[in-house]
């Protein structure tokens, strides 16, 4: 078992505490392999994938095997890193940035908590000099101060399209009525939770992401709404 930290956009860590977000599908990585490509169904007797390393030489390998080479394994904890507000101020190092522009660094206040809605009176960049909340990206959420960990109960390789309409739905898609909401345009709803994860995974990673149908890992976990410090291992 290993722990690993998780970034989910705002809607989706909605869709976890809302109880409707039970898998997420990852862009396939191969520890090891960095720069691979040709990932495909193997047809060498014994092997289930292949895939051409970046020096061009071929590997095969079994389903087990590849599943051991995957970032995340069935039965590790993630901690979900999360947008957030952050009491403190922005401190001018003197350093400078590649850009020649001044390099500034927040300074949270200690023992304060962040909070995931916004307080009644927040900051922004640049008003360096105000002490107060200011929104704060996912990547610094520190995992002291996660709210939410995600167990691993299954790990699949799969093309992106061959999503089912039970796993859209398990990715968080949000019925309305007898129609989908529309994660990337509130106005409009769909027939299908895949037509919904189509348009949701188009305004993450690009317009043209569902048509290229690229190999994807898709996770699916047990959600604990407490911090992974406080999740029995």
């Amino acid at each position: 078992m290993t722990d690993h930290s998780i970034l989910f956009q705002p809607n989706m860590v909605e869709a976890l505490h809302a109880g409707r977000k039970t898998q997420t599908r990852r862009a396939l990585k191969i520890n090891g392999h960095r720069g691979f490509f040709q990932f495909g169904v193997s047809d060498t007797a014994g092997s289930n994938w292949e895939f051409r390393r970046k020096d061009h030489v071929w590997e095969d390998y079994t389903h087990k095997e590849l599943l051991n080479l995957l970032p995340h394994q069935i039965g590790d904890r993630l901690w979900v890193k999360e947008a957030h507000w952050a009491l403190g101020h922005w401190h001018e190092t003197g350093e400078l940035k590649k850009n020649g522009k001044p390099k500034w660094v927040f300074v949270r206040a200690l023992g304060e908590p962040p909070r995931f809605a916004a307080p009644d009176h927040t900051s922004t960049f640049p008003r360096v000099t105000t002490f107060g909340w200011y929104k704060r990206n996912s990547l610094f959420h520190p995992k002291a101060d996660s709210r939410t960990t995600l167990l691993i109960t299954d790990v699949r390789v799969q093309r992106l399209q061959d999503i089912s309409e039970a796993d859209a739905v398990a990715e968080g898609a949000c019925p309305i009525g007898t129609h989908w909401e529309d994660y990337a345009n509130k106005a409009n709803y769909f027939t299908t939770a895949s037509a919904s994860f189509k348009s949701l995974i188009n305004s993450i990673n690009g317009p043209d992401t569902w048509e290229q149908n690229p190999w994807v890992v898709a996770y699916s976990f047990e959600v604990e709404h407490q911090n992974i410090g406080r999740v029995e291992a």
